[in-house]
């Protein structure tokens, strides 16, 4: 049935007029005096025709101080404004180019936040800034609308939601799309949401001085105070300081800030430098503490500095079975199994790394926002069933002592176990006898009915228990520490409002999301390397990625690093994806360290309801190569 015939039987049918317009009338006599309420609206989704018409005529001969809206009226015939839900990028840009419309657009709901998102906030409010006739738009929504139940045989207690009260029908998890979880505390969507609408931008910077806009509609930035400190790899330095704004910037007008007095010193700093500058709230307001932070912007002014490789002289012992390799220095042993392609074991001064090898993996469990897009791609190609099988391996035949690196080669075709695509695996495992192991991976994609997009493309293992950490281990080593964004979780297109810096947690348990609806979380991106630690030996385990680009050469024993994803957690992906709720990921929960080392993630976009993930953040299916080093 289309709009207009559907809306004969009630928008449009002149029998209904008066109910339609008391419905106005109650509405704008009850919220009138609300200095809130910025305009008013002929409802939701409810088609259109000549009783809007008769809404709009009396709501303006009461009222025209407030414009009125109402997004069904899709060509703004009656009302003040264009309006659309969760339209693409492009579309809207297609709007603010067209000379022919002559009144401005509001997306009354857009970024929809369903569990983990949204992604790509940054370029719409991007474009709201850029074209004035983009009036901007309403996140949809506030909060999750969860109710707290126990569980009937339990008694785990759980937010609720449509088919959990005996009701049907129901929209399920539907209503489980805000910003705030169900007891009304952020979640990482709000945290991105704040940063991408910060009224302070830096816009551009040299290493001296950087350029930012107020954002702000009416106000100066008298009420700020600005200051800056500079990072060396991730950690704070004694180069910080006060920036001074000038007074009565105004509204939309750029200013040039003055971050060092005089240049650094040459020698000041070893590696990657990083100036982080924070707005805050020069004084206390009846909603804001003063020193509240208000913006931030970061930018880096030298770039990271290669990363040395250990070396040892010593030379390795090796011995081969018939079904089996071990290969030792003088600290450490590896078990590595032909058979299988996979390091079976891990051992340094004794104590065991590995729970389960390191293999291959390209599945995440997917989002509320992969659900309906690319997750349904993914479940049609059987992704999720997909597994690898190990065709060959080659090594150096000879036995005894070696040199002090030995290779094995794999190959290996991962693929579902029906449909006819598949990746080829070029596997090559370097063993060092300083103790690190370095693992390169070329993959090749072919066949027919390929996924379009891969959820991600790295590394999968397992701690033992004993590297899980513990909330209590105050003046012990971190259970997990990483240089690159945080403290909380980020994704390609989901990163910007987590800072570039050295972090660190005493438990692993710490690094996961407890979305409403289980599902993909607790990911960090732009990782520059990430430390694990054992509780029970002390014995640490860092992973980094190397760059593998043609351009990227060996040279006097230094590589140039690649930023990855790493997710630690005590939750495997099948249990994430069959969980409904959180109480019930927690029976699945497992001692073990569950480890992703990823060279490339997929974003997360809005197609829970809207876009999926734009394709500058998407992981499209295409050959790959990446090389992580563990030491």
């Amino acid at each position: 049935m289309t709009r207009a015939k559907a809306a004969k039987w009630t928008s449009d049918n002149p029998d209904w007029e008066k109910a339609y317009v008391d419905r106005a009338v109650q509405l704008v006599r009850r919220d009138q005096l609300h200095p809130s309420v910025i305009m008013w609206s002929l409802g939701n989704e409810a088609f259109y025709g000549r009783n809007h018409v008769a809404m709009y005529n009396w709501i303006k001969s009461y009222d025209d101080s407030r414009p009125v809206h109402y997004e069904a009226d899709i060509y703004a015939q009656t009302t003040d404004m264009y309006s659309r839900m969760y339209p693409p990028i492009e579309e809207i840009v297609d709007f603010a180019n067209d000379k022919s419309k002559t009144k401005p657009l509001i997306l009354c709901e857009y970024v929809h936040a369903m569990g983990n998102g949204p992604g790509n906030i940054k370029e719409y409010v991007e474009m709201f800034y850029k074209y004035d006739t983009l009036q901007g738009g309403f996140v949809w929504e506030w909060a999750n609308h969860g109710l707290l139940k126990k569980d009937d045989e339990t008694g785990d207690e759980f937010y609720g939601y449509g088919g959990d009260f005996g009701d049907v029908p129901n929209d399920g998890n539907f209503v489980m799309d805000g910003v705030l979880f169900s007891d009304h505390t952020p979640n990482p969507g709000l945290i991105e949401y704040k940063k991408a609408i910060e009224p302070v931008k830096v816009i551009s910077h040299t290493t001296e001085k950087v350029t930012v806009v107020n954002r702000y509609d009416f106000i100066t930035l008298d009420h700020l105070e600005a200051s800056y400190v500079i990072l060396d790899e991730g950690k704070p330095t004694s180069q910080k300081g006060v920036i001074k704004i000038p007074k009565g910037v105004e509204p939309e007008q750029t200013v040039e800030l003055t971050v060092l007095e005089q240049p650094l010193p040459s020698d000041f700093l070893s590696g990657e430098r990083t100036v982080q500058i924070t707005f805050r709230q020069r004084s206390g307001t009846a909603s804001l503490p003063a020193g509240h932070e208000i913006a931030f912007g970061e930018y880096t002014i030298s770039p990271p500095a290669p990363i040395t490789l250990t070396s040892s002289t010593d030379k390795l012992v090796v011995k081969e079975t018939p079904t089996l390799i071990t290969i030792e220095s003088a600290t450490t042993m590896w078990t590595f199994s032909p058979i299988r392609g996979e390091i079976l074991s891990f051992k340094k001064n004794g104590a065991e790394f590995l729970a389960t090898s390191p293999s291959v993996t390209f599945y995440r469990a997917q989002t509320d926002n992969d659900f309906p897009q690319d997750g349904a791609n993914w479940r049609d190609r059987l992704l999720h069933l997909a597994t690898s099988r190990t065709r060959s391996s080659t090594w150096d035949a000879d036995k005894g002592n070696r040199n002090s690196a030995f290779t094995v080669r794999v190959k290996q075709r991962f693929a579902p176990p029906v449909l006819s695509w598949s990746i080829d695996l070029d596997i090559t495992y370097t063993f060092e006898a300083s103790g690190s192991v370095t693992i390169r991976v070329n993959g090749v994609p072919k066949g027919e009915n390929l996924p379009r997009t891969l959820p991600r493309i790295g590394l999968a293992f397992e701690l033992p228990k004993s590297w899980a950490g513990s909330s209590s281990r105050d003046g012990a080593k971190k259970a997990v520490t990483w240089y690159g964004r945080g403290p909380g979780e980020s994704y390609v297109d989901k990163k910007f409002s987590q800072k570039i810096g050295e972090y660190a947690v005493n438990s692993v348990d710490e690094l996961w999301t407890n979305y409403e609806f289980p599902q993909e979380g607790g990911n960090r991106t732009d990782t520059r390397w990430v430390r694990f630690a054992s509780t029970e030996s002390g014995e640490e385990i860092t992973a980094r990625f190397f760059d593998t680009t043609s351009t990227s050469k060996e040279k006097d024993g230094k590589k140039e690093r690649k930023l990855f994803d790493f997710n630690a957690s005590h939750y495997r992906i099948p249990d994430v994806d069959a969980a409904k709720h959180p109480h019930e990921l927690r029976r699945k929960k497992t001692e073990n360290v569950v480890v992703r080392l990823d060279a490339a993630h997929h974003g997360l976009g809005s197609g829970s309801c809207g876009p999926k993930t734009r394709d500058e953040y998407a992981l499209l299916t295409s050959p790959f190569e990446f090389e992580v080093q563990l030491s």
